[in-house]
Parts: structure tokens; sequence; C-alpha cells
């Protein structure tokens, strides 16, 4: 008798560890107890390399022109390039989208309008993911 209560305690415990092993085979891996992962969302990651500004034209019409070279490190994608130009307290602002692919550098001109004989000017630019 002892026997046959032994036989059937292993079989028990063998059908019971056989319906826990089909059960997880058959779960949502993201409702398992270890919980879930987040990928991780690979952004662009500009940065301006040189800007190298120049002006011409005559008193009518007298420009500054921004050279930007700006870099991608990140992942491909489009950024923007955002520059503006001081001169006499008045500012301009222009901006560029640019699609970079991963280490890959792009060279661009952004021009403003400025004042003749109107003094030193200063420039800012940056670059934007969107």
């Amino acid at each position: 008798m002892r026997r046959y209560l032994l036989t059937g305690a292993v079989i028990l415990i063998l059908i019971a560890a056989l319906f826990t092993g089909l059960t997880g085979c058959f779960l949502d891996s993201n409702t398992s107890s270890k919980g879930t992962t987040t990928p991780t969302v690979v952004k662009p990651a500009p940065e301006v390399a040189s800007v190298i500004a120049t002006t011409s034209g005559t008193e009518a019409a007298y420009f500054a022109t921004l050279d930007i070279k700006v870099k991608n490190s990140g992942a491909e994608g489009t950024i923007l390039v955002k520059a503006a130009l001081t001169q006499a307290g008045k500012s301009n602002t222009n901006e560029m989208p640019v699609f970079l692919k991963q280490n890959e550098s792009h060279e661009l001109k952004l021009t403003f309008p400025l004042v003749w004989q109107g003094g030193e000017f200063t420039s800012k630019v940056e670059t934007i993911v969107p």
C-alpha cells in the first residue's frame, strides 16, 4: 500500500511539474515575473563643428553670411540648425532643417541682413533635435 501511495505522489508531482512547465511556455513574455525591458530610443546627437561669418553687399543691401558646419555623432535623423545674429541691439533669427546620417557632417549657409556701418555683430548657432 505504501508503494502505491509513493507512486501516486510521484505521479502527482510529475503532473504538477509538467503543468507548470506548459503554462510557462504559453505566457506572454511581457507579463512574466522577471519584468519588462523598455527599448531605448536613440536620437541624433548633433553639434556645431564650426561657424565662419562673412559680410558682403553695399549700403542698401548689406548681409552677413554664416557658413555653418554641423556633425552628428548619434543616430540618423533630422535636426534643426538655428542661428541668431545681433547687431546694434536688434536680433534676427534663421533656421534650417538638415537630415544627417550617423557620423555625417554637413555644411550650410544662413544669411542675415545687416545695417551698413552699424557696428559689430555677434552670432549664436545651436542645433536642436525636434
